[in-house]
């Protein structure tokens, strides 16, 4: 039957059994992302973008979860991941039955006080694992950064995104999301 793994994947991994949550500056927790979901999610990225060669070395998770922590103590950052298997909306983000699904991190990027522009909310990061990709979890995930760039006072959503990476390049198009900006490189090394 045409489409039935997609319906099994869709009930298996729900949306609506998932829960997003805030997660603050709590070390056990930032460190349970960090090996859930911020290693795998650079492993995943370095297949597509070639510039993109994750340094793996003793002490990575570490490192990641002292930058993360440091990142976390802002109030202007935002770094939410989702769960699956909570019941309770409260509980500790470190329990051993919760699955880490998906993330996403940003921070409000404030307007210089000398031009007239409101914030901006500034996506750095998004993932979603693959078992739970097609699942709408990145749709929540991105709704919830709006909700919050909305409650910010912030004018709009930005990111950047490789060209590369055609998945994330046509789920941001889907989304409404516009190219504003350019980058360009010039490489610094012996031509």
């Amino acid at each position: 039957m045409p489409g039935s793994h997609r319906n099994v994947k869709e009930r298996l991994h729900s949306p609506l059994r998932m829960r997003i949550r805030r997660l603050r500056p709590e070390r056990a927790a930032v460190e349970r992302y960090v090996e859930g979901l911020w290693i795998p999610y650079h492993r995943d990225l370095s297949e597509t973008i070639e510039s993109h060669a994750l340094v793996e070395e003793d002490g990575l998770t570490e490192a990641v979860t002292d930058h993360t922590m440091d990142l976390l103590d802002s109030s202007s950052t935002y770094l939410w991941v989702a769960v699956e298997g909570a019941d309770d909306a409260f509980a500790n983000l470190t329990a051993a039955d919760w699955t880490y699904c998906g993330f996403l991190l940003g921070v409000v990027e404030p307007s210089p006080s000398h031009f007239d522009n409101r914030d901006t909310f500034v996506v750095g990061d998004i993932y979603v694992r693959d078992a739970y990709r097609g699942s709408g979890l990145a749709d929540r995930l991105v709704d919830r950064a709006t909700s919050q760039a909305q409650e910010d006072g912030c004018a709009e959503l930005a990111l950047n995104v490789d060209l590369e990476n055609e998945r994330a390049l046509a789920f941001y198009e889907r989304r409404g999301f516009e190219p504003s900006n350019q980058r360009m490189k010039l490489s610094v090394q012996e031509r």
